[in-house]
């Protein structure tokens, strides 16, 4: 046209930078994006092993691991016009209502379960998860999953621990409710579907109120104190044998002051024992 591209945009009304993200589109309109498949085929590799990876970590292994100096964006561009990217496995199901209750204790088992979950260290293997879930009136923990990932998927597997270990099946009684805060990996579509499906009412704790949930946060601290800063854990192997451990010496052995000073299973005993009697 002969003109400047100064005078144009401002003829417009527009910024240089927006005149020419405007002809660049007008040049790239209807041609495919060229990718460097060689690539593409190197990202798709380490999706297969890592599934749960989003492109920043893809990158990091090539650029760190492989030792590849590519550039952050094109890793981005590949994986988005491949459709790669990363599932979201703890996208919430819905909103919960918090419940009004405060209290985390009631007078009788499998009525009211409470489930949380704790940071450990483990020296070289870095912060492991406990994800674990007590009886509100027995305080055993009847399902506890350690593991280097605290995802719904670890969830679920606490709770379906705690149903074969009270139930002897993968089934709940009408009338246990799973109490628990407002994290994703409760709130997760797949652990929500898994809570209806044993027929188990979950109830949440309002934000930022973690007194809601007291039972299962004083396990925990218990925890900590007897056990976790006792001893200095090199590896997760070495953590998830000790841990395991004392899990059973509590639920078993350790007096428990709120029981009358009874263990948590002979508090649950004597609640059953006369009734198959």
């Amino acid at each position: 046209m002969g003109y400047q591209v100064t005078i144009i945009s401002s003829a417009l009304g527009v910024s240089r930078s927006t005149y020419y993200k405007h002809i660049g589109r007008s040049e790239d309109k209807g041609s495919k994006p060229v990718l460097d498949e060689e690539l593409a085929e190197k990202i798709r590799a380490i999706l297969d092993k890592e599934e749960t990876f989003g492109y920043r970590r893809v990158w990091a292994h090539l650029r760190f691991k492989e030792k590849i100096n590519v550039n952050i964006k094109k890793v981005h561009r590949i994986m988005k016009l491949k459709g790669w990217q990363c599932r979201l496995w703890n996208r919430p199901s819905y909103i919960p209502k918090a419940t009004h209750i405060q209290k985390s204790t009631v007078n009788r088992p499998d009525y009211l379960w409470c489930m949380d979950s704790t940071k450990i260290y483990c020296g070289i293997d870095g912060w492991a998860t406990l994800i674990a879930i007590m009886d509100a009136g027995s305080r055993e923990i009847v399902g506890y999953r350690f593991s280097r990932r605290g995802r719904a998927i670890e969830a679920i597997d606490a709770l379906e621990q705690g149903l074969i270990r009270t139930y002897g099946i993968l089934k709940g009684s009408q009338e246990l409710t799973l109490r628990s805060d407002n994290a994703s990996i409760f709130l997760a579509h797949d652990f929500v579907k898994t809570a209806k499906r044993h027929s188990i009412i979950q109830e949440f704790t309002p934000k930022y109120s973690p007194e809601y949930n007291g039972s299962i946060e004083r396990f925990f601290r218990t925890l900590k104190q007897e056990c976790v800063w006792l001893n200095k854990f090199e590896t997760f192997e070495e953590a998830e044998s000790i841990i395991s451990e004392w899990i059973e010496y509590y639920n078993r052995e350790r007096l428990h002051s709120s029981l009358g000073y009874l263990t948590p299973m002979e508090w649950r005993n004597q609640f059953y024992l006369p009734l198959a009697a």
